[in-house]
């Protein structure tokens, strides 16, 4: 495997690590709010 395809695998795996619960907290406070 190329390393330049190595590193961008691993930084998007990093990237999806951080956004999905900063997306799923944004989530809760917005349905809270509506509520």
């Amino acid at each position: 495997m190329p390393p330049a395809l190595d590193v961008a695998r691993l930084a998007f795996a990093v990237i999806l690590v951080v956004c999905v619960p900063t997306l799923a907290g944004w989530g809760g406070i917005v349905a809270d709010r509506n509520l």
